[in-house]
């Protein structure tokens, strides 16, 4: 009896603490952008905390001397997913205002907020993958600051606010005006990908989401539709911002899955779980829930 008491509370307190990493997700996703903007903009003056948030940038520190960083996304990626995606990736932060953008102006114009909805994955995040590796080994400079999420929010940040342009841009003879102008139309066209398509630039466009997202493909820790207690109300596939979840087939694709935690923080019946173990049964259909056995 009092063993059956103590497993029903750990797993009542273990669903609250799931059901917060929305709002941890949020939380620091807003400190780092705010600390990865005062780097741009004060550069060797900003704050160490600032300074840091740089240093966890993927693509910078694979390029600098903070290799270590880069390596240790990858690795907490193969056991977490793409909390890269979610949280630490300033570009992401301004796609995921930019999504809820989409229900704020669906409210001002007094129209219904159109949800979003499974989508099957595409080859095309393979191939501008393909189309990077070939800019950076072809020393093609313009394809990785057209494609990379850290130069882009860097040109971006530093151009509408200072006017000016980055060392990345006058490395390549971009001018003050122009490198202005290719900029904003850059931060433009990702806020209305985001605006109308969700995280698509994240799984089809950007080479660092595409590689974290093969090695999301079989993390520890994945997001797991549990068939016995969905009851089909289509609530985690309207807001999942990837589209990854298909409740017709039960399935979620972790691949795409930035682990915004939407889905495990709306779902009524705690039938979405953001959890280590698998169950281990080919067809989802046929998975039967952990706690049904016990």
């Amino acid at each position: 009896m009092c063993g059956t008491l103590c497993a029903g509370f750990s797993r009542q307190y273990l669903t609250t603490v799931v059901k917060s990493l929305k709002h941890i997700r949020i939380a620091v996703s807003l400190v780092m952008l705010a600390e990865c903007a005062a780097w741009v903009l004060w550069g060797a003056g900003a704050p160490v905390p600032a300074v840091a948030a740089r240093q966890m940038q993927i693509v910078p520190s694979m390029l600098g001397a903070t290799l270590a960083s880069g390596l240790s996304w990858l690795l907490a990626t193969i056991l977490l997913g793409r909390v890269y995606c979610s949280a630490f990736c300033p570009l992401g932060v301004l796609q995921d205002m930019a999504v809820h953008g989409r229900r704020t102006a669906a409210l001002l114009l007094r129209r219904r907020h159109r949800p979003f909805g499974y989508k099957p994955a595409r080859p095309i995040r393979f191939w501008m993958l393909g189309a990077y590796i070939v800019g950076v080994v072809g020393a093609v400079g313009c394809l990785p600051l057209l494609l990379e999420p850290w130069p882009a929010f860097v040109n971006a940040v530093s151009s509408v606010a200072e006017g000016t342009r980055h060392a990345s841009l006058a490395y390549l003879g971009v001018g003050a005006l122009l490198g202005f102008v290719c900029a904003a139309v850059s931060v433009v066209m990702v806020m209305a990908y985001a605006f109308l398509a969700g995280r698509d630039f994240c799984n089809e466009i950007c080479p660092v989401g595409t590689v974290l997202g093969v090695l999301s493909a079989r993390s520890a820790m994945h997001i797991e539709l549990i068939p016995d207690r969905c009851t089909s109300c289509l609530k985690c596939e309207e807001v999942c911002k990837a589209s990854c979840i298909s409740i017709k087939d039960r399935v979620v694709d972790n691949t795409r899955c930035v682990r915004c935690f939407n889905c495990v923080n709306v779902c009524p019946d705690n039938a979405i779980r953001y959890q280590l173990d698998r169950t281990g049964i080919i067809s989802p259909l046929l998975q039967r829930h952990p706690e049904a056995s016990s």
